[in-house]
């Protein structure tokens, strides 16, 4: 310990008197610069440590007694001006820190701002397109519903429409089935009733062929030349026709033959039906008075 504190001593007044010749600052002096400007902290730090290097090359070339004290006071020197140089550089360091946090902390309220605004103008533009398309959506609705209104009444007009055809249809179904029965059984009974009829037609065709046949002998007649049948060719203002085609003439009274030839052109077979006679009565009463209007009997 004898040796370790003489040698600290003798370092130290090295250091000491290596100071007093180069004019260099001691620790008292380091404290009042520290009312100095930055720039002028900055050049005495600078100079320091120039110094200090200067120091520590000198301080190799000394003898071991006279390293001891020098060492300590230029240790003591340099520490102090160390964390002095520490100090201001941890001030820096904080101050630049904090303004790099602040700085940080702007540019994300910058982005939460325009982030923000970009969501509040997005939002908006679905809005407004969600209104457009809400409109829109409205209006074809409303046309769907009116299409399917009118479609659905359609649909029901049609439906009755249908039901009362069908309705219709089987009306006539029923009808045309029951004309039919009607008809076969008219037909089944008409059936016989001609062949009566037919029966009772031959056996009075008969008797009056033998009475004409014999009339006809008695009166002698002979065939009148107008009955033949001769159609003229006539012109008349550039139009060819004949003439008398459709005409014959007959050896009778006009009036008896024109009752006669009505009576026999306007007689409809229904008449038996509606006069409620049977065909064989209706038949001879209608040959009789055919014949009487002819002066045959």
């Amino acid at each position: 310990m004898a040796e370790h504190e003489k040698v600290d001593a003798a370092l130290l007044a090295g250091v000491t008197g290596f100071l007093a010749k180069y004019n260099t600052p001691n620790h008292q002096q380091g404290k009042a610069s520290s009312a100095f400007s930055d720039d002028e902290l900055v050049i005495n730090i600078n100079q320091l440590l120039a110094e200090s290097e200067v120091l520590l090359s000198a301080i190799e070339n000394l003898p071991q007694e006279q390293i001891a004290p020098a060492v300590l006071s230029s240790l003591n020197v340099v520490t102090s001006v160390s964390s002095q140089r520490d100090t201001t550089k941890t001030d820096q360091l904080l101050s630049d820190q904090r303004r790099e946090h602040r700085n940080i902390q702007a540019a994300k309220r910058r982005q939460r701002y325009h982030k923000k605004t970009a969501n509040c103008s997005e939002k908006e533009k679905m809005r407004y397109a969600d209104n457009l398309s809400l409109s829109a959506w409205r209006a074809i609705a409303v046309l769907q519903k009116e299409k399917r209104l009118e479609t659905e009444q359609n649909h029901k007009q049609l439906r009755s429409a249908v039901v009362e055809r069908a309705r219709v249809i089987h009306q006539m179904k029923m009808l045309l089935q029951r004309f039919k029965a009607d008809e076969g059984k008219n037909e089944s009974r008409e059936d016989g009733d001609q062949r009566f009829l037919f029966k009772a037609l031959v056996g009075e065709l008969d008797a009056i062929y033998a009475r004409t046949h014999q009339t006809i002998r008695e009166a002698n007649f002979k065939m009148s030349p107008k009955l033949t049948y001769k159609p003229m060719r006539r012109v008349n203002q550039g139009v060819e026709y004949f003439d008398n085609t459709d005409a014959s003439g007959l050896p009778f009274d006009f009036n008896d033959t024109s009752r006669a030839m009505s009576l026999l052109m306007t007689t409809d077979p229904s008449m038996i039906r509606n006069k409620c006679l049977s065909q064989e009565t209706f038949l001879g009463e209608y040959i009789q008075e055919l014949l009487i209007h002819l002066s045959i009997l």
